[in-house]
């Protein structure tokens, strides 16, 4: 975490309008992106980020004892958004209602694999395809915030709101479950095929 980032913030709950903005501008692609994994339309995944901004600007003097902002405000998205998917889950139009553990997350397979050869693109592609429809939310959600995002244990779940222990579990039980799917393979190669999360450019499924 940058502390350029801590620095700015500091101005940020002392009211200075311009670190506001500041913090902004530096945290946005980061929640942007995670929100794609919640939502395909771009409209909500702004107004969700928009109105986590305003709350956070509401509420600034009680924020100085925040020690990682791009984690608090990824956490703050994701209550936003969980909100918003069960208040249209529950709407009379929607026949199916949702709890904290069912929700929809999306996970995506890079459309690159330059690590394995050519040939074998395709087969891997659709085997991780297939492991990952197997996948919980949370399950694929720690997924992209370990692999894709690179967080530590410790920012995953204060953004997930459990503690530690659970998000080193629930990492567990996801690998081992990905580890099924694709035939028992290795740690190793398990881990390779996940640091293609790295990348920027996803085909959504």
């Amino acid at each position: 975490m940058s502390d350029d980032l801590i620095f700015i913030w500091g101005n940020f709950v002392r009211g200075n309008s311009i670190a506001f903005k500041q913090v902004y501008d530096n945290c946005f692609e980061s929640i942007y992106l995670y929100g794609q994994q919640f939502s395909k339309d771009p409209q909500t995944i702004k107004d969700v980020i928009q109105n986590t901004f305003i709350k956070v600007w509401e509420k600034k003097e009680s924020l100085a004892e925040v020690r990682n902002p791009k984690a608090y405000l990824m956490q703050m998205f994701r209550n936003q958004m969980l909100n918003l998917i069960r208040f249209n889950k529950n709407n009379p139009l929607y026949s199916t209602k949702i709890d904290a553990d069912n929700y929809d997350f999306k996970l995506a397979v890079p459309v690159e694999l330059d690590i394995i050869e050519k040939e074998r693109t395709d087969e891997i592609r659709k085997k991780l395809k297939d492991a990952f429809k197997t996948l919980t939310a949370k399950q694929k959600e720690i997924i992209y915030l370990k692999y894709v995002k690179g967080l530590e244990f410790k920012e995953i779940s204060d953004i997930m709101e459990i503690n530690t222990q659970s998000a080193y579990k629930l990492h567990h039980r996801t690998l081992l479950n990905l580890k099924s799917q694709l035939g028992n393979i290795d740690n190793m190669l398990l881990l390779a095929y996940l640091t293609w999360y790295t990348k920027e450019i996803y085909s959504i499924f």
